[in-house]
């Protein structure tokens, strides 16, 4: 028996992903952040972004934070092959690959708190380094749920550690509408760079 549709259901498409290839020195050499955010979006197209590991923590954050708002979704790839979302626009069902984790990205909606700060700061790499989990997916999840815990509508945030990526991006849209400021810090040492 064929399949009858009417013009209610929405019929899945399946996903495309463009993987931007951006200069690691243009990203640090930039006269303008015009200019970057032109360079970094017409690699993107408003199309669904595939990143890797390729760029430093800063650098994947300023390219997150470009593509937020003009790409429907953002798959990241890390170095062991974990395919991870980390944020999902999408309007309509879609067909996507199935080895790409899509539980993370909807997490940013289990945030909360009521309290507010003008400054908080999360070391993401003492939490990461805290987890005991040796399963990765359990880990990443048992760690935003701190991040969670820690984390509250604040005007500044400063994102502190050097590993692992992923959770940093995942934290970034789990935040990135709770603050006015995101800052990254490789440690507690080191100057703060602004996202944004």
């Amino acid at each position: 028996m064929p399949l009858i549709l009417d013009a209610k259901t929405p019929i899945a498409s399946a996903v495309s992903y463009v993987t931007p290839v951006i200069d690691p020195e243009a990203l640090k050499n930039s006269k303008s952040n015009i200019d970057l955010n032109k360079h970094i979006l017409s690699q993107t197209q408003g199309e669904a972004v595939l990143l890797t590991e390729d760029f430093d923590i800063t650098s994947l954050m300023y390219i997150t934070n470009v593509i937020h708002s003009t790409s429907p979704e953002l798959v990241f790839v890390t170095k062991d092959g974990l395919k991870v979302q980390i944020f999902d626009f999408t309007p309509s069902p879609v067909i996507r690959d199935g080895e790409i984790i899509t539980s993370f990205s909807i997490l940013n909606k289990e945030f909360k708190s009521n309290k507010s700060t003008n400054e908080l700061k999360i070391d993401i790499k003492d939490i990461w380094d805290s987890e005991l989990s040796k399963d990765i997916k359990q880990k990443l999840f048992n760690c935003l749920q701190e991040i969670i815990k820690q984390s509250h509508k604040s005007n500044k945030v400063v994102l502190i550690g050097s590993e692992p990526a992923v959770l940093f991006l995942l934290t970034q849209n789990i935040i990135s509408t709770k603050t006015k400021e995101l800052w990254y810090q490789k440690d507690t040492n080191s100057k703060p760079v602004r996202i944004f």
